[in-house]
């Protein structure tokens, strides 16, 4: 330590240091770059889109893949982009000569991909005859975020953005062309598959993915809070964001390896997602290497988690509760396996 200029206070820590046998870290912005692109999308009527552009610059374009269809034509997609715009507050701003995002990173890449189709919420805002009546920011719990909006006609919509496995299990609608496929239509379960095939798609390509939707409100429902509301939605589109690893991940990662330190990832991310992206930087080694979701773990007792802990190199979709308790199961094999 002392020839990589490292300065410690107290030679406790020296020897904390050298007892580590596992290490507990977190995905986005750790292990990645936190700077994120959405590079794909996905609509409600079963196609597939490539974003172009590079950065934070709100240029590029919407290129279909795989069919020829068109963004001006394409109405789940722009409903989803609209969406998207509406319910997110990050903006991208100049900073220094070159643009950055303030606020979330992942609000920011789908504030950009929108304004790359001419959704900007400050146009919507003050032209485009939109208003934001209440919000709900996103949280660990709900893993989503809403807002509702007011119409330049004086309807009124709920905007939702979120983790697309949540949204799934509370969506009982997909917009479908210029129509909207209930539970009781034909077209429902197929809508359903290849909005879940999509999901896995995305994930496996280690993008991250956000999905959104809309519910229609009445006047009686503007004063539900979130717990009411976020339910019954529309789904209409899913966005795959590119958080590329730290070039440097990987060597660190290998170097913990050979000093015999196990590194572990525990993420809100889509199981696949960070599978896909703990196989590329060494944390998954060998097919007994395990992912193991929060919803698993709210099925196991605290003896369980200690037994599965040493053969599992992701934790995925987990909250903050769920983080203590595998950080605390750890401490507990470290100490009975001095």
């Amino acid at each position: 330590m002392a020839q990589n200029n490292a300065l410690a206070k107290q030679l406790s820590a020296i020897e904390s240091l050298g007892s580590v046998t596992v290490i507990c870290s977190d995905k986005t912005g750790t292990l990645t770059q936190n700077q994120m692109q959405v590079v794909k999308a996905y609509d409600t009527t079963n196609h597939f889109w490539n974003v172009t552009g590079k950065g934070f610059e709100p240029k590029g374009e919407f290129v279909a893949d795989g069919h020829e269809n068109r963004l001006e034509y394409a109405s789940s997609l722009k409903q989803g982009l609209l969406v998207s715009a509406l319910c997110s507050d990050a903006k991208v701003v100049e900073q220094e000569g070159k643009l950055v995002v303030q606020g979330s990173p992942t609000e920011g890449a789908i504030v950009v991909a929108a304004a790359k189709a001419g959704f900007v919420k400050d146009n919507l805002l003050s032209d485009g005859g939109y208003q934001i009546i209440k919000k709900f920011p996103f949280d660990s719990t709900r893993k989503m975020a809403s807002a509702i909006v007011k119409t330049p006609n004086g309807d009124h919509f709920l905007a939702v953005k979120g983790a697309p496995d949540v949204l799934l299990t509370k969506a009982s609608s997909f917009q479908t062309s210029s129509t909207i496929a209930d539970m009781t239509s034909s077209q429902f379960d197929n809508a359903k598959d290849g909005f879940e095939s999509a999901i896995e798609r995305f994930a496996t390509q280690a993008l991250r993915t956000i999905a959104v939707g809309f519910k229609p409100l009445s006047a009686n429902q503007l004063d539900l809070e979130s717990n009411d509301l976020e339910q019954d939605f529309c789904l209409t589109s899913l966005f795959g964001i590119i958080d590329p690893p730290r070039p440097e991940v990987k060597d660190a990662i290998e170097q913990c390896y050979r000093a015999g330190v196990r590194t572990v990832m525990i993420t809100g991310d889509h199981a696949a997602t960070a599978e896909a992206i703990a196989k590329d930087i060494g944390i998954i080694r060998r097919p007994e290497h395990k992912v193991v979701t929060g919803t698993q773990l709210d099925h196991m007792d605290d003896r369980q988690l200690r037994s599965i802990c040493p053969s599992v190199a992701v934790f995925a979709r987990v909250t903050p509760e769920h983080k203590l308790r595998i950080v605390q199961a750890q401490q507990e094999i470290k100490k009975s396996h001095p």
